[in-house]
C-alpha cells in the first residue's frame, strides 16, 4: 500500500482530502434520501419514526374464594406478539390509536417525528377504534367466550396505564430522553377454577357461571382518554348496553373433565358503582353425558386486579350427574315457503298460488294429482299458516317433484307427468319423459320459466284467477305470481357471503401485501378475481380468505378492486397503493 502523502504535493494533499469530504458528505446526502423515502407517514403526512415502550403488569392479587382457596399467587408477563394500544395527541391536535407490539422484552411502535408537547394512554388489549383519531375504544367483553384448552383467555384481562403528558420530548421519550414506560393496571376481577375428578373422563363442552346482583359481562368494556393539559391528563372507563349475569365458556381442544381449568375476567365492583357484590354464584360444568353443578350462596365483592380462586377442589363421580336423554319432539312435516334463492332446487314442492279473493276464497296448489293436468279448476285448498302447510297425506298427493337436469330442472306431478312449455304461447305441455324449466328467485318473486320464447319473453307458469279458468299454466304474460312451498322439516340454510376486512387495505408504495381479507361462505366454494383498475395487484386465495399483493409504485397512486364470488353472491374489495414519497435531495457540490 503506497501512502497518499508519498504522490501529492500539501496544497494539492489538501485540496483532494477536501473533496473527499464532500464526496462522503453527498453519499450521506444520498442515504438520508434513501431512508426519507422509504419512512411511513401519518395520514396528514406526518413522517412515522419507530418508538420503544415498556409496560409493568401487577400481578393478580389473591382474595377468599366463596368456596375454597389457597395462597398460590398468579402471575403473568408479556409474550412476543402481544399487542397493547397506545393513545397519543400531540399539541397539534394530532392524535391517533395505533398498535405497539411486544418483542425481545419491550414494545415498539411507530409514532410521528417531532419535538413538543405530547400525551399518550396505554391499554391492552390493543383494539381498533372507529376512526384513526379517536380517543376511545370499545374492547369486546360479552357473555359468550371461548377458552382454549385450561389457558387463560388474555384478551379479556383489560389493563390500562394512568395517562403521561411531556412537555419538550421527542417521540417515545420522556423529557429527559429515557423511553416511557407505562404502569398497568388491571380493570376486571378474575375467577379461577381447578378442578380434578379422576373417576369421569370426558371432554368438556361448555361451562356457565352466572350470579345474582351485580352483573359481570357486557357487550363491551369502553376505555378513553381525555385532558390534553399539561398534568391533567387522564382516562376513564365504562362498560355498554348488555350487562349479563352469566358468562358462558366453550372450548377448542376441550380439556378433560378428570383435571380442568376455567378462567372467568368479570366486571368488578368499585366504590359508587356496582358495589354491592354479587351473591348465589353458581358454576355448571357439562360434558357430552355429565353435568356438574356447584353454587356458593354467600355475598361477594370482587375488585379489579384481584383474582379468587378455587384450587385443586376434588370432585366425586358421585357430583356428576348424567344428563337426561331429552325425549325427541313430535314434528309433523311441512311444506314451507320457499323466500330465497336457493343453490339446488331439486326437492316434493306444492305450486301455490296465495291471494284469496272472491274468485279463489282461498290459498290454492296446483293439483298434481290428476292425470291430466290443463284443465279448468286444477287446483285444491290449502291452509297456509307461518308460512307452512302441514304435510298430510292429502298434500303429499298434489304435490309436485323438481329434479336438476341439463339445461335446467324437471317438474313432475305426484301422477307421473312431466310439465313445462316449449312453444311461446299459453298452455302447459304435459309428457312422460322430462321438460326443461328454469326457475329463479328475485326482489321477493318465484319465476318458472318454460322454454317457449319470442324475443327474449318466455312463456311461465303462473295463475289464471279469471272467471271459468281458476287454472295454473303457462303465460306469455300478465296472471297471478306464484310460490313454491319445499316440503323439509328445515329449508336448507339461506346462502350467505361475508367479507371481513382488516384494519387497512392500502399497500405501501414500495409494495407488499395485505393482512388476510377473511371470507365466510356457506357455499361449496368460492373464488376472487381481479375485475378493475392496475394490474400490477395479484390477490392469492388461502385458508379462510385472500391477500392481495402489488408491486413497487413508480408513478401515481393506483388501486384495483376484486370479486369474491361463491355461488350466486358476489362482493367486492378494492385495494389501493399510494404514490412515492415527494424527496428533494441536495447533493454537495464537489470543487
Amino acid at each position: 500500500m503506497i501512502p497518499v502523502n508519498g504522490l501529492l504535493g500539501s496544497k494539492a494533499m489538501k485540496k483532494f482530502m477536501e473533496s473527499l469530504m464532500l464526496m462522503a458528505a453527498a453519499a450521506v446526502a444520498f442515504a438520508g434520501c434513501a431512508k426519507e423515502t422509504a419512512s411511513e407517514q401519518t395520514p396528514s403526512g406526518t413522517r412515522l419514526a419507530e418508538v420503544k415502550f415498556n409496560a409493568e403488569i401487577p400481578d393478580y392479587q389473591t382474595t377468599k374464594s366463596t368456596i375454597d382457596v389457597n395462597d398460590l399467587t398468579f402471575t403473568t408477563r408479556w409474550t412476543d406478539g402481544d399487542k397493547m394500544g397506545i393513545m397519543y395527541e400531540y399539541d397539534n391536535g394530532e392524535g391517533y390509536n395505533t398498535q405497539a407490539t411486544y418483542s425481545n422484552g419491550t414494545f415498539s411502535s411507530k409514532l410521528p417525528e417531532a419535538t413538543g408537547t405530547r400525551f399518550y394512554y396505554a391499554y391492552y388489549p390493543y383494539q381498533a377504534a372507529d376512526n384513526a383519531t379517536s380517543h376511545y375504544v370499545d374492547i369486546p367483553f360479552g357473555a359468550e367466550r371461548v377458552q382454549n384448552g385450561n389457558d387463560f383467555n388474555s384478551s379479556y384481562g383489560i389493563m390500562c396505564a394512568e395517562a403521561l403528558d411531556f412537555e419538550n420530548a421527542e417521540q417515545g421519550k420522556t423529557d429527559d430522553g429515557k423511553d416511557i414506560s407505562f404502569s398497568m393496571v388491571r380493570q376486571t376481577a378474575l375467577l379461577y377454577f381447578h378442578f380434578t375428578s379422576p373417576e369421569v373422563d370426558e371432554p368438556l363442552t361448555k361451562a356457565t357461571l352466572s350470579v345474582e346482583g351485580d352483573p359481570i359481562a357486557a357487550d363491551t368494556y369502553s376505555l378513553y382518554y381525555y385532558g390534553n393539559n399539561l398534568g391533567n391528563s387522564t382516562y376513564g372507563t365504562s362498560w355498554t348496553s348488555g350487562d349479563s349475569q352469566s358468562i358462558t365458556l366453550t372450548f377448542t381442544n376441550a380439556p378433560s373433565s378428570k383435571d380442568f381449568t376455567l378462567w372467568f375476567n368479570i366486571l368488578p365492583s368499585v366504590e359508587g358503582l356496582r358495589e354491592e357484590g354479587v351473591k348465589n354464584m353458581k358454576l355448571v360444568v357439562e360434558t357430552e353425558s355429565k353435568t356438574l353443578t356447584l353454587t356458593a350462596p354467600a355475598e361477594e365483592m370482587y375488585l379489579p386486579g384481584n383474582i379468587s380462586k378455587i384450587e385443586k377442589l376434588d370432585i366425586a363421580s358421585t357430583n356428576w350427574k348424567d344428563k337426561e336423554t331429552p325425549t325427541p319432539p313430535v314434528t309433523t312435516p311441512v311444506y314451507e315457503k320457499v323466500t330465497y334463492a336457493l343453490t339446488d332446487w331439486s326437492g316434493d314442492y306444492l305450486i301455490v298460488h296465495e291471494d284469496a279473493s272472491s274468485k279463489t276464497p282461498s290459498p290454492v296448489a296446483f293439483d298434481g294429482s290428476l292425470s291430466e293436468l290443463d284443465q279448468t279448476s286444477n287446483t285444491k285448498s290449502v291452509v297456509i299458516s307461518d308460512n307452512k302447510i302441514e304435510a298430510t297425506t292429502e298434500m303429499d298427493a298434489i304435490s309436485f317433484t323438481i329434479a336438476a337436469i341439463d339445461g335446467g330442472y324437471s317438474i313432475q306431478s305426484a301422477s307421473g307427468v312431466y310439465i313445462g312449455k316449449s312453444s311461446y304461447a299459453n298452455g302447459l305441455d304435459e309428457k312422460t319423459a322430462a321438460l326443461v324449466n328454469t326457475i329463479s328467485y328475485a326482489d321477493n318473486t318465484l319465476s318458472v320459466y318454460g322454454t317457449g320464447v319470442k324475443n327474449g319473453s318466455f312463456v311461465s307458469l303462473k295463475f289464471n284467477k279469471t272467471s271459468g279458468q281458476n287454472r295454473f299454466r303457462y303465460y306469455k304474460s300478465g296472471q297471478e305470481d306464484i310460490a313454491i312451498y319445499r316440503r323439509s322439516e328445515a329449508l336448507p340454510e339461506k346462502p350467505y357471503l361475508s367479507i371481513t376486512e382488516p384494519e387497512s387495505l392500502e399497500i405501501a408504495y414500495t409494495g407488499g401485501t395485505t393482512d388476510l381479507i377473511e371470507v365466510s361462505t356457506n357455499q361449496i366454494s368460492w373464488t376472487v378475481e381481479h375485475t378493475a383498475g392496475d394490474d400490477a395487484f395479484a390477490a392469492v386465495q388461502e385458508e379462510g380468505g385472500f391477500r392481495v399483493s402489488a408491486t413497487a409504485n413508480t408513478g401515481d397512486a393506483r388501486e384495483a378492486t376484486f370479486a369474491i364470488t361463491a355461488g350466486s353472491l358476489v362482493k367486492t374489495v378494492t385495494v389501493a397503493q399510494a404514490a412515492p414519497a415527494a424527496v428533494v435531495c441536495l447533493i454537495p457540490k464537489i470543487m
